[in-house]
């Protein structure tokens, strides 16, 4: 399954807790260009999936790579944007204070300031954009943290339940922003409790349940849809877990 575009690659992945298993002979190719989605249940092992991904957790057998690159490597810095969806944020640092810090890790000043403006008008947030964070909402939290994950265009998303707390203008916004950093050649793979939503925006879906992960129908997209045509999802993600999973 693999290519030169596959940019999220995991082969015979497992990952047990007090031996207990996780997931396990987890299989999966999202290539560039390429919206993925998730759909599952509390506690069936998507987030494991993502902090493994994210170089949060190693995995207890198998292999996952990130544009070639084992996850959590330090050569993908920069290159990977990530959306946890429960992380903790500095109470005391204020709204663009916390964005400009992060950016400039990779951006020039100039640049970084332009790109939060962005985002920040993207997920709406100009109204509090000087606020520290320990005073905001969950939900504003979270559009905090979808924030960080866009900056400096990354060449792979990993988004866990990144439309939790957004209202519908909101989540068309998002589903726009998605769909133009794909079609610029990100692969971006999501997971949502929001079946509408990631029929809306995914190129391929699949459903997690009873610890197996099934790729949905074909999505057909509408004739005005801007995601690439030749997309094809028979064979570019698959993930396979055990009949046996746990909270994770």
């Amino acid at each position: 399954m693999r290519s030169e575009e596959s940019a999220i690659v995991i082969e015979d992945l497992a990952k047990r807790y007090f031996r207990r298993p996780v997931l396990s002979n987890v299989a999966l190719v999202v290539r560039r260009g390429e919206i993925a989605g998730i759909r599952g249940r509390n506690a069936v092992g998507k987030s494991t999936l993502f902090a493994i991904l994210g170089g949060f957790a190693r995995p207890s057998a198998g292999k996952a790579e990130i544009l070639g690159e084992p996850c959590g490597s330090r050569r993908l810095h920069g290159r990977v944007g990530i959306a946890p969806e429960t992380v903790w944020l500095p109470p005391d640092e204020r709204l663009t204070a916390f964005l400009e810090r992060l950016a400039r890790l990779q951006l020039s000043r100039r640049r970084a300031m332009d790109e939060i403006a962005a985002v920040v008008e993207t997920l709406e947030l100009q109204a509090w954009s000087k606020a520290r964070l320990g005073t905001l909402s969950k939900g504003l939290a979270h559009r905090v943290v979808l924030a960080q994950a866009l900056l400096g265009a990354p060449e792979v998303l990993l988004l866990d339940e990144p439309t939790n707390g957004l209202d519908a203008p909101l989540r068309a916004r998002l589903t726009a922003e998605l769909e133009a950093r794909a079609l610029a050649g990100a692969a971006i793979l999501v997971s949502s409790h929001d079946d509408a939503w990631l029929e809306e925006t995914c190129d391929l879906t699949f459903s997690l349940e009873n610890g197996s992960l099934l790729q949905d129908d074909p999505i057909v997209a509408a004739p005005s849809s801007t995601k690439p045509s030749e997309s094809g999802p028979s064979d570019s993600a698959r993930i396979e877990t055990a009949e046996e999973s746990v909270a994770c």
